[in-house]
């Protein structure tokens, strides 16, 4: 796909940067701060043990990889891409494709099709009005984001949510208003609560 890209790069120990080196933030980590006015406490996944997260994130990181892999041409044959190829549509896909607006944001988009389609995707065990809401807003600024780098406008919003419980299935996000998203992303105040709930001084 002809689209623009964007000249962000991921740092040597992980994070953003611009194309002049200079850190930017990731999306969900933004996401979490805001929706809980930054107290940690209120975050997410806060009361989550620390093993059980980082056995999720291995288990999501390596199915985000395999869906990915074989989304761009590659033949990988896992349960849970078997899963994918029954769900997703049959047509040309771009993985990771990395939005930013040069400033302070910068994140990679799982999937984008030819149709002008976002993709994310999840492997939480469960898709609760609380996860729905953050993935929401997720989309929302990555479609905010893609349509100002690429002039492209986007088609559709969608999470394919690949689970253990085999629960999987695509649901359609319904987008939220760039005015609203311009405001979550650059109001003042959100900066204030992103930085406490990151402990910045």
């Amino acid at each position: 796909m002809n689209l623009k890209r964007s000249n962000v790069k991921l740092g040597a120990h992980g994070g953003w940067l611009s194309a002049d080196g200079l850190p930017l933030m990731g999306i969900t980590r933004w996401i979490d701060a805001v929706l809980c006015e930054g107290d940690p406490d209120n975050a997410t996944f806060a009361n989550v043990p620390e093993h059980i997260l980082k056995a999720a994130a291995e288990r999501g990181s390596r199915i985000h990889t395999d869906i990915e892999l074989f989304a761009a041409g590659f033949d990988v044959s896992t349960p849970e891409v078997d899963i994918a190829k029954t769900l997703l549509p049959e047509q040309q896909w771009e993985t990771e494709f990395i939005i930013s607006d040069n400033e302070m944001f910068a994140s990679a988009i799982d999937l984008v099709g030819e149709d002008m389609t976002l993709l994310d995707i999840k492997t939480n065990s469960k898709l609760d009005d609380g996860l729905l809401l953050k993935y929401r807003y997720q989309l929302s600024i990555y479609k905010f984001l893609f349509e100002w780098q690429t002039g492209e406008q986007v088609r559709g919003l969608k999470i394919l949510w690949i689970n253990k419980q085999l629960k999987n299935k695509v649901v359609d996000i319904e987008p939220i208003s760039a005015v609203e998203i311009q405001d979550f992303l650059y109001n003042p105040q959100h900066f204030e609560w992103y930085k406490n709930f990151n402990k910045i001084i």
